[in-house]
Parts: C-alpha cells; sequence; structure tokens
C-alpha cells in the first residue's frame, strides 16, 4: 500500500508559517492512490497548450502537476506500453525467451502502408529482442502484432491480457480493443492511468530504458529512428513511448532522469496526450519535466526493508523491536516549503507494545506533518520476531505497566533535515 496523503491546501502552508511564492494558481500533488490527494500552493506549469496532460514524480510517485488527467482519450501507439509490459511479463516467466524465432503471423499483412512498421513478412521468423527492439524504438505495429500472437496465441487473446493487466493496476479509465493502438471505438485511457502504467514498468522493468533511449534500429534494409525525438536531443530522456493517429493528436510518454538542482538523482514523467502537432507534444514535456525539477524537491523517510527506528517492547525477550516500511517512502515538496518546517515521527499502535511478534507484523506508522497537519503516513511492520521472555520476566513487566509503564513514550521523532535527497 503506498503512502496516504490527505488533502492539504494552501491555507496549510499559511498556517504553518511557510511562504510559497506567486501563488497564482493551485497545482495538484497526489501519490498514486485511491486515497491520496494533496495539493500545493505553486504556478501552475506556464506554456503547456496540449490538451490533457500530468506531471509525476517517479521517487515518490506523486502528481507535481496535472490537467484534464482523467479525461477517456484515444491515445495511439502510447497503447504499446501496455503491449510490452504483457510481453516482459512473459518473458520474465519464461512463456517467452528473448532468444525466441517468432513467426510473422499474417495479421500483420493487414496493417496500411502509413503505420509504422518494420517490415517484417508473414512467415519469416524473427527473434523476440528483434521484436521488442522495433516495438519500443521505432513503435513498429507489425512487431505488437507478431509478438502479440507469439504470447496469446491470438490478437484477442492478448488483448484480454493487457486489459486484465490495467484492471489489475487500477487503471479504471482505461480499456483496449487492439495492441498497437490504432483507432478503435472503445479503445481509451486518460493520463493519470497511462502514469500508473509507465511507472509500473519502470518498476518491474529497468531494462526497458536501455532500449526506450537507443537512438535508432536497424532490420534488414529498414532504418528507422527513434520516433521519440527528444532521446536524440536530450541524453537524460530515456523513454518511454510516442503516438500519433488523427483521433489521438499527438501524445508522448517522457522520462526523465537527472539530478535536479540539489544534485539528487530523481526521475520524473510527464505524460502528454492530444497535442495538436509532434513537435507541440515534445515542447509540452520539456516543459513539464524542467517545471518538476525546478519547483520540487525530494525527501527520502526511508527505504524498505530497513529499520527506521525503534520501539520500547514489554514481556519480551528484547526490550525493542526495530520497526520498518515494506517500500520507499519519499515525498516530494515544493521548493518554497523548506525540510525544516516538516516534523516525522514513527508511532506505535498499541500502547504497551507487548510480544510476541512476528517479522512483519503491522505495529505503528509513520507521520509527517506541516504545522498541526498531517501531510503523509503509512504502515510500519516489525522488523524482526520477537519471542515473549520467560514468566518471571513478564510479570515484573506486569508489576511495572500496572505502577505506570504504559507512560513509556511510543512516539519516535526522525530527524527529517537530515533524511532530505
Amino acid at each position: 500500500m503506498l503512502p496516504a496523503v490527505v488533502s492539504v491546501l494552501s491555507r496549510l502552508f499559511r498556517a504553518a508559517g511557510v511562504r510559497c511564492k506567486g501563488a497564482v494558481a493551485l497545482v495538484s500533488v497526489a501519490v498514486i492512490s485511491a486515497h491520496a490527494i494533496t495539493a500545493q500552493a505553486l504556478p501552475a506549469p506556464q506554456g503547456v497548450a496540449s490538451p490533457a496532460w500530468m506531471l509525476v514524480d517517479g521517487e515518490s510517485g506523486q502528481v507535481l502537476a496535472e490537467h484534464n488527467a482523467d479525461d477517456q482519450r484515444a491515445i495511439a501507439s502510447l497503447t504499446k506500453l501496455m503491449t510490452t509490459l504483457v510481453v516482459y511479463r512473459a518473458l520474465e516467466s519464461g512463456k517467452l525467451h528473448w532468444d525466441d524465432q517468432v513467426t510473422i503471423p499474417d495479421e500483420v499483412s493487414q496493417l496500411g502502408s502509413d503505420t509504422s512498421r518494420m517490415f517484417v513478412r508473414p512467415g519469416t521468423q524473427v527473434s523476440v529482442d528483434t521484436l521488442m527492439r522495433g516495438l519500443i524504438i521505432v513503435s513498429a505495429n507489425d512487431a505488437a502484432m507478431s509478438l502479440a500472437v507469439a504470447e496469446a496465441g491470438s490478437l484477442d487473446g492478448f488483448v484480454q491480457q493487457m486489459n486484465d493487466t490495467a484492471a489489475s493496476l487500477g487503471m479504471t479509465n482505461t480499456h483496449f480493443e487492439n495492441v498497437d493502438g490504432l483507432t478503435q471505438s472503445g479503445h481509451y485511457s486518460t493520463a493519470r492511468d497511462l502514469a500508473k502504467l509507465a511507472q509500473q514498468v519502470a518498476q518491474e522493468y529497468p531494462g526497458y530504458f536501455k532500449l526506450s533511449s537507443l537512438p535508432d534500429f536497424r532490420f534488414g534494409p529498414f532504418h528507422g529512428y527513434a520516433t521519440n525525438r527528444l532521446v536524440r536531443t536530450n541524453p537524460a530522456i530515456d523513454g518511454m513511448k510516442t503516438g500519433y493517429t488523427h483521433a489521438a493528436g499527438s501524445c508522448v510518454i517522457a522520462s526523465e532522469h537527472r539530478p535536479d538542482g540539489r544534485g539528487n538523482e530523481r526521475r520524473l514523467y510527464a505524460i502528454v496526450l492530444g497535442a495538436a502537432n509532434h513537435q507541440q507534444r515534445f515542447t509540452d514535456a520539456s516543459t513539464l519535466l524542467d517545471y518538476g525539477y525546478n519547483n520540487f524537491y525530494d525527501v527520502h523517510l526511508g527505504s524498505a526493508g530497513v529499520p527506521m527506528g525503534e520501539f520500547p517492547l514489554w514481556k519480551g525477550a528484547s526490550s525493542n523491536v526495530g520497526v520498518t516500511p515494506n517500500q520507499d517512502i519519499v515525498l516530494s515538496m515544493p521548493n518554497d516549503v523548506p525540510v525544516n518546517s516538516l516534523k516525522a515521527a514513527l508511532v506505535a499502535n498499541k500502547s504497551p507494545l507487548m510480544a510476541p511478534l512476528n517479522a512483519g507484523d503491522e505495529i505503528g506508522e509513520y507521520r509527517v506533518t506541516l504545522g498541526d497537519h498531517t501531510i503523509s503516513h503509512g504502515p510500519l511492520f516489525a522488523a524482526e520476531p520477537v519471542e515473549q521472555e520467560n514468566i518471571v520476566s513478564r510479570a515484573i513487566d506486569s508489576v511495572r505497566l500496572a505502577f505506570g509503564g504504559t507512560k513509556e513514550k511510543t512516539q519516535v521523532p526522525l530527524d527529517v533535515q537530515s533524511l532530505a535527497i
């Protein structure tokens, strides 16, 4: 479960005595979660003309800015990011292998001459590795169809897997009708859902960026350049997917990985839908990415599986137990909100906390506050098992508890300033 972030409007910062420059418009900030919505007062990104877009911090999962992010729209070849995810999972499971030779299906002959292709011929054999490169680098529709049939036996069977995967990722405003994104009734998604998909691909298969960052692709006499022009002009941008049809307009999911103004490595995602032309989608994506790097910084509170502190424990073989999150905890904060204005604590969920405990038992939560407002919280778990102490020691603890032992502190403060990344 991702950290829950409660709604906090610009008045929160005023109440906390924090000034935000140029608070002309509210920019939405949210962890990608059903529970998670936050708003910070910042000037909105200027000059972004596309009708729907979203900017996401890949370290925290927070939405830094958005516009019409829940509008259902045709998405053209951004579809192939889901196609790629399903194939990657088949490779991981052993259903497919990178060196497998795929027999190109007859279906590819149905593609029009105006679609993106790598010009494979029906009945010939091409490796999964080559088809994946064609799919990711030059957005080849014939590669998408060939991989889909190889994995599922039919295009319809593969599309069903795409929709099942979308449902499992919480992409509630998405439905696929084909594997390549060509215009078809009932085929749509949203900027928000595509942000979820982009982050999932990056989390599960970081090797994707080794392919999506390549500038060109060759297959026999075919030589095509990456459809994502940004990877050829900005070395920090390493993906992820472009798309265009008349119905969808020009679209892009752009990922950038570079240091921010504080010298800390961050990955941001810009999802741009429905741009008027190819140049507009790239300009808007670049504007959004620069906005994210220039206006926000990340605070790293904890790492999955790494103890953040200890809680006092009663009637146990140990008098303390370490606590750990089950995922990395990162917050993205506007530059105008100094890190020393944040307070954080580890809070036990029971008082007194008593043995026995199993590793992984949920025993508390972390809380981050700004002024009087909790802006983030999430569960903490026992880092190790703790057995009960012998009967004599337990009896002693019972006496101590009867005479005020429960007053022992169950909140452990964190030094947030030392954790800012």
